[in-house]
């Protein structure tokens, strides 16, 4: 079981990261090739075939079941309609005989304090809430007779919602008893601008104050988590995902 995907980013490899001696790579300038791999990806099938991919090399390695933490949910204008990637990424893995878990995230914000999107996450807008629900109960009824596919809630991370949206998120996944996922703590410039955003308190102690964490609560990274908010977190039932190879570097 991959617990943790974003299949598009297959196309990443050996781009990211140069390792000269003089080299400033960070996870933010990674970004920045992730954002111009997204610019590539106009059309559906252009996104369904890297995906295919990436869920292929899954099922050769002897995963068969992936939970694809997917934000990437519009082709460039004019190149298709909102949120068909969504089916795209759901079509690639039948097509490549995975078992999907559908982690459909919500991303309204380019950073704390309500941030304009830049270019590139406009292609992962999902400003509106109800809009969201819309698209998300439209997915269960596409997929009411495959055993093989199901959805889960995603909060992208603090940086990418408001807290309003945050507790409407995690409410009503609750009410469909299907799991909620979020990035959070990776990098410690997301911690430090989240107490700048909220009176100094870090990530994980706005999400304990903000939603009711349970069983189906699962927090991916945790690299920077304070031990006590940890400790909180699981007594409350949440789950933590790792992720070893991201985590190691």
């Amino acid at each position: 079981v991959n617990c943790h995907s974003h299949a598009f980013q297959r196309g990443l490899r050996g781009l990211g990261e140069t390792y000269e001696l003089a080299s400033r790579d960070s996870f933010w300038t990674w970004r920045q090739e992730m954002y111009a791999l997204v610019d590539a990806a106009a059309d559906e099938e252009r996104f369904y075939a890297a995906t295919r991919k990436c869920f292929s090399e899954m099922r050769r390695a002897g995963i068969t079941t992936v939970g694809e933490f997917h934000y990437f949910h519009h082709p460039k204008a004019g190149c298709g309609p909102p949120f068909r990637f969504d089916r795209a990424v759901i079509r690639a893995a039948r097509d490549a005989g995975m078992r999907l878990v559908l982690l459909n995230a919500f991303y309204a914000f380019g950073g704390f304090g309500g941030q304009p999107l830049n270019e590139a996450q406009r292609r992962f807008e999902t400003a509106d809430v109800d809009a969201y629900w819309a698209n998300m109960d439209a997915l269960a009824a596409e997929i009411a007779d495959d055993p093989h596919v199901s959805l889960g809630v995603v909060a992208h991370s603090l940086r990418a919602v408001s807290l309003e949206q945050l507790a409407a998120l995690h409410r009503g996944a609750k009410e469909r008893r299907i799991p909620f996922h979020l990035h959070i703590e990776e990098q410690p410039k997301e911690v430090d601008e989240c107490k700048a955003a909220y009176d100094g308190r870090a990530p994980m102690r706005v999400l304990l104050d903000t939603v009711q964490v349970d069983e189906l609560t699962t927090a991916v990274h945790c690299n920077h988590t304070e031990v006590a908010h940890l400790k909180e977190f699981t007594a409350r039932g949440g789950q933590v995902c790792i992720c070893p190879l991201t985590e190691g570097n």
